[in-house]
């Protein structure tokens, strides 16, 4: 951050931000290796004089992993590629500072990915499913709570959050109403991606991304010259509130987890 501050400052302009940018990933990238190389055990470390390929099962699981991480990139991401294909600059520029926004709010989610997904694998394996069910209860109360009051700000606030930035992007406010539904809907159903992830159900958490990615480019393609800069984040909500109840059933066909409206008898 500080590097790219100085760089815009000398004057720079869009490629310092770039640069900056590359560089600190390239950083960033080479201390990750440096701190796995040196926390690994010797017994567990990569040997090029003797490569050995990893189990079918472990192969078939980075390769889940990474299909869907492509599938989010692409239908996260395609949206302002075709609102820069049917509007102006300025107008994918106000859309993609709501977005940031917006993918700011389900940060008390992700935190519990990070901390509940070992916890899946582990309690899946050694059968406890009551104890996995109690815990996703638990865990999705409290993010639904965290949620609620952050997109009820948002929301109320659009307005003036979008002013920060300069009254030229005060026009996207309406993004800030849209979009912090679908977040809504997201974290409302917890930590479902991982529970089929972590449970060995990976290829039906692709073919769910899947789906999603092509209702999500479609309706994009559909609403975006009708609906100009409103438009994606529409597709987008949709998707998102049809993606995370499907993943939901998913996983409770095959975990039996309850969610947590069926648990508070709404």
């Amino acid at each position: 951050m500080a590097f790219m501050v100085v760089l815009v400052e000398l004057g720079t302009g869009l490629s310092g931000y770039i640069f900056a940018q590359l560089a600190s990933a390239v950083v960033v990238l080479i201390l990750l290796a440096l701190a796995t190389h040196r926390l690994t055990p010797g017994a567990a470390r990569v040997s090029f004089r003797s490569v050995h390929f990893p189990p079918r099962e472990v192969l078939s699981f980075a390769a889940a992993a990474f299909a869907m991480d492509v599938l989010g990139f692409l239908y996260t991401q395609t949206d302002k590629v075709i609102l820069g294909v049917y509007l102006d600059a300025r107008s994918v520029g106000i859309y993609a500072v709501a977005a940031t926004i917006i993918q700011f709010l389900p940060i008390a989610l992700q935190s519990v990915n990070e901390i509940f997904s070992p916890t899946i694998a582990d309690l899946h394996a050694r059968g406890e499913t009551a104890m996995l069910n109690r815990l996703f209860q638990t865990l999705t109360k409290c993010v639904a709570g965290l949620m609620l009051p952050l997109v009820a700000v948002v929301v109320i606030f659009s307005r003036v959050l979008m002013r920060i930035f300069g009254h030229d992007f005060e026009v996207g406010w309406v993004i800030l109403v849209i979009g912090p539904l679908g977040q809504l809907v997201n974290c409302a159903v917890g930590s479902v991606g991982y529970l089929l992830l972590m449970s060995g159900n990976q290829r039906r958490l692709v073919r769910i991304q899947v789906v999603t990615g092509v209702e999500t480019v479609g309706c994009c393609l559909l609403m975006v010259p009708r609906w100009a800069s409103r438009a994606p984040r529409l597709p987008w909500h949709w998707a998102t509130q049809d993606r995370t109840p499907g993943v939901f059933g998913r996983s409770k066909e095959c975990l039996g987890c309850s969610h947590i409206l069926e648990v508070t008898g709404c």
